[in-house]
């Protein structure tokens, strides 16, 4: 038993959303970068509109709206692709979280914190066993095993990235408090050090993100009958 082949539109918001992934931490090294760069120069006198100065800050204004709207646009790519996927795989497995749920657990506090990951390991739960069965039926040796043993690496490989994102969501949370608060030029300094941190954190969230993703649509694939 398999399920049925996966519309196009879906297998090729899995790949926008990885290339979106990969921009963010391109945008999000490049901010963190400049942030502490300009920590440095927070007591550096400026002479005129044309300092090196005040042209990296500028720059470095630009590229936060840019970080924000790659952030945003990401967000979009993956609730539709999750939704998706959350769509199919309630073909197999009724018992999960409808669609509109998965996707408000992203935004609902608290319930954020933790449930987005319990339904994406449902998920790949989901996908994994009717593969399981499959093979079973066809009486592969070692299919019970095998599919336990991509479960659990699953499990091991959200927990490390749902790890890094809360690191990365609460550092952001931080800075931004920081940078609020922020007076004089030690606050300016605080300010900038605490937001290229917090954007230099984003790395290891999203490249494991990208992996989730990655072994996620593999699994779908695999239910499938297709090469990932």
């Amino acid at each position: 038993m398999s399920i049925p082949t996966p519309q196009q539109g879906w297998r090729s918001q899995a790949r926008l959303l990885t290339m979106l992934l990969w921009l963010n931490m391109a945008v999000q090294l490049l901010a963190g970068a400049m942030c502490l760069l300009l920590a440095t120069r927070v007591d550096t006198p400026t002479d005129s509109v044309d300092d090196p100065g005040l042209r990296m800050f500028d720059a470095w204004q630009l590229l936060t709206t840019a970080t924000g709207l790659v952030f945003m646009l990401t967000a979009i790519v993956w609730l539709v692709w999750q939704r998706g996927t959350a769509r199919m795989a309630l073909r197999w497995a009724p018992e999960l979280s409808q669609p509109a749920w998965q996707l408000f657990n992203w935004v609902i506090p608290l319930i954020n914190l933790w449930r987005p990951l319990v339904d994406l390991r449902a998920l790949h739960r989901a996908f994994t066993i009717v593969r399981k069965d499959e093979m079973a039926a066809d009486g592969i040796r070692g299919s019970i095993e095998l599919a336990q043993v991509r479960l659990d690496d699953f499990r091991a490989a959200t927990t490390r990235w749902w790890a890094c994102w809360i690191t990365f969501a609460t550092a952001q949370l931080v800075a931004a408090w920081i940078v609020a608060g922020a007076s004089g030029t030690t606050g300016a300094r605080a300010g900038f050090i605490a937001s290229g941190i917090a954007d230099l954190l984003a790395l290891p969230a999203a490249f494991l993100a990208t992996r989730v993703v990655s072994v996620l649509t593999r699994r779908v694939a695999d239910a499938a009958g297709l090469r990932a």
